[in-house]
C-alpha cells in the first residue's frame, strides 16, 4: 500500500505553500517492492539483484532485503544520477547489524572499485559502531581520509528495527544527516578534493570502500528509496516523514469497500465502491496514465486502448487512499 502514500505525498507537497513539489530535481524512486522499478517518471530503472521481503507496515514483498554478501541492485550507468552537489538522498533502513562496517553501506552513486569516487552512504558501523555515515570521493586514487569529505552521525542507528534516514549533502562541511525526521548533527572527516566521478555506474546495497578487501555488501532491508539533485528543506523531510507515519494508517478501510472485476479484462474495468473518489491509474514503471472521478456504485472504466500488461489503479477519497491492480489482457 506504501505506493499509493508516496504518490498521496507528491499531491500534498504540490499544495503545500511552505514546500516545493517532491517531484522537482527527484531522479528516481524506488519503492523496492520486490523489484528495482523506477517510479519518478524518469525510468531509471535498477538491475534487481536482491530479495523482496516484508515493509514496516507487514506487507509481504513491499520491501527489499539484502543478504550482505551477493545481493545488491545496480543503477543504469547515466549521467543524471551522476550530478554535481547538492544531492537528496532518503530512505527507510532495516539493518541486521549495525556494528559492523562491512554490513552498512547502502548507497553509492559511483561504484568505482578500490578508489573514493561519487555519494556513498551508510547506516551503521561508522565512528564508534553505528553512527550513519555520508560522503564524497574525490577520485586520488586512494581509499584513505585524504581522498574523502564525509558526516558522521551523532546518535546510533539501532538493528532490527525500521528507521528513516535522510542525508543532505551541499558541500565539504555543508551535510545533515536526518534520523527519523531529526537532524542529528555529527561529526566531519577527511581532507579530500572536490566531488569526482568515475565512468563505473553507481548501485544500492554494495560499496568498495577499502583498497585491500572486496567489496562491503549491505544485510538488511530497505524500503522507499528516493534520490534528488537538490537540497530538501528541513520542512520538506519533517513533512516526508510525519506523513509516511500518518497516511498508510487509513488505506484499508477505505480499499475493503471497493471491487474490480473483470480482472484480467481487454476491454472494460468495472470498479463497484461504496463512496465517491478520484481514480488513477499507473503502468508497470509508475507512469501516470489517466485520472478521473469516480461515484458511489457501480462503474465502468474503458480500458481498451491501454497496451497489454498489469497496471495499478489507485483511489483517493477523504484523505484515504487505496490501490488495485489489474492485468489489461
Amino acid at each position: 500500500m506504501k505506493k499509493v502514500y508516496l504518490i498521496l505525498c507528491v499531491a500534498l507537497f504540490a499544495s503545500s505553500a511552505q514546500a516545493q513539489n517532491l517531484t522537482d530535481s527527484l531522479l528516481l524512486h524506488y519503492f523496492l517492492d520486490g523489484n528495482a522499478i523506477d517510479a519518478s517518471g524518469n525510468a531509471y530503472h535498477g538491475t534487481y539483484a536482491a530479495t523482496g521481503t516484508t515493509d514496516r507496515f507487514g506487507n509481504a514483498n513491499c520491501a527489499s532485503s539484502f543478504n550482505g554478501s551477493t545481493e545488491y541492485i545496480d543503477l543504469p550507468n547515466v549521467a543524471a544520477l551522476k550530478p554535481q552537489l547538492p544531492v537528496t538522498i532518503s530512505m527507510w533502513v532495516n539493518l541486521s547489524d549495525a556494528t559492523d562496517l562491512t554490513k552498512c553501506y547502502v548507497f553509492s552513486n559511483d561504484f568505482m572499485q578500490n578508489d573514493y569516487h561519487g555519494i556513498f552512504a551508510a547506516v551503521g558501523g561508522a565512528g564508534s559502531g553505528q553512527q550513519c555515515n555520508i560522503g564524497y570521493g574525490a577520485g586520488a586514487g586512494n581509499n584513505g581520509s585524504n581522498n574523502r569529505r564525509n558526516k558522521i552521525s551523532t546518535s546510533n542507528v539501532p538493528s532490527g528495527t525500521w528507521t528513516h534516514i535522510t542525508y543532505v549533502v551541499r558541500g565539504a562541511t555543508d551535510m545533515e544527516i536526518y534520523i527519523d525526521c531529526v537532524d542529528d548533527g555529527g561529526t566531519y572527516a577527511g581532507t579530500g578534493g572536490a566531488l569526482q566521478y568515475s565512468s563505473t555506474p553507481g548501485t544500492i546495497g554494495r560499496y568498495d570502500a577499502h583498497a585491500l578487501n572486496p567489496a562491503y555488501y549491505y544485510d538488511g532491508s530497505l524500503d522507499d528509496l528516493m534520490y534528488w539533485n537538490r537540497a530538501l528543506s528541513s520542512t520538506e523531510i519533517s513533512n516526508l516523514c510525519n506523513l509516511a507515519f500518518v497516511t498508510d494508517v487509513s488505506e484499508t478501510d477505505l480499499e475493503s469497500g471497493i471491487n474490480i472485476f473483470p480482472n484480467p479484462s481487454t476491454s472494460e474495468l468495472n470498479v463497484e465502491i461504496l463512496q465517491d473518489a478520484k481514480y488513477s491509474i499507473f503502468n508497470a514503471e509508475g507512469k501516470l496514465i489517466e485520472s478521473d472521478q469516480i461515484f458511489e456504485g457501480l462503474n465502468t472504466l474503458d480500458i481498451i486502448d491501454l497496451p497489454v500488461g498489469v497496471y495499478t489503479i489507485q483511489f483517493l477519497s477523504d484523505d484515504k487512499v487505496a490501490t488495485k491492480k489489474f492485468v489489461k489482457k
